[in-house]
C-alpha cells in the first residue's frame, strides 16, 4: 500500500456548521500520530440518521455520538465514521469540555476503533491511548 493519508469530510448536520478543513487536518494529524495510512470518510449527520445507522448496523435503537465502520481487507480504504454533532454538543455540556474538543475526542475514538481497539474488552487500553493522543495534539491538558 502506498504511504497515503486521505480524509473526506461530509457534513449533513443541518443545525451545525462543521469546519471541514479543521477536522480534516486534525484527522490527518491523528493518522500520522498512530502511523496509519489509507483513506477515511467522516460523515457529520443528524440525530435521525445516526439513530438509523445505530439500529441498522448495531441493532441498538437509539441515537449515539459516533459509530465506526472499519473495512477489513479493503486495501487503502480504512473505513467510515459517522458523528452526530447534536449528541456531541450535548456530551460536551455534560462533560464540561468545548464542542470542538468533544468532536476531536470522537474522531480519535473512532480512528482507534478502525484500528481494532475495543474499549468494551481491553481493560482501559483504548481509553489510555485516546487520552495520550488527545494530550499530544493539545486537545486536553
Amino acid at each position: 500500500m502506498e504511504n497515503l493519508r486521505k480524509v473526506e469530510i461530509v457534513s449533513k448536520a443541518k443545525n451545525f456548521k462543521i469546519e471541514k478543513d479543521k477536522y480534516l487536518n486534525f484527522t490527518l494529524d491523528v493518522m500520522e500520530k498512530v502511523n496509519l495510512f489509507g483513506e477515511i470518510t467522516i460523515l457529520f449527520c443528524g440525530e435521525k440518521k445516526i439513530k438509523e445507522l445505530n439500529k441498522k448496523y448495531r441493532n441498538i435503537d437509539r441515537k449515539t455520538d459516533v459509530i465506526s465502520f472499519p473495512y477489513k481487507n479493503s486495501g487503502e480504504f480504512l473505513g467510515d465514521i459517522a458523528i452526530c454533532p447534536q449528541v456531541a454538543f450535548e456530551n460536551s455540556k455534560n462533560y464540561g469540555v468545548s464542542f470542538d474538543a468533544e468532536l476531536k475526542k470522537l474522531i480519535v475514538h473512532s480512528i482507534l476503533h478502525l484500528l481494532g481497539y475495543d474499549h468494551h474488552n481491553d481493560k482501559g487500553k483504548m481509553a489510555r491511548k485516546e487520552k495520550s493522543i488527545l494530550k499530544s495534539l493539545g486537545v486536553f491538558p
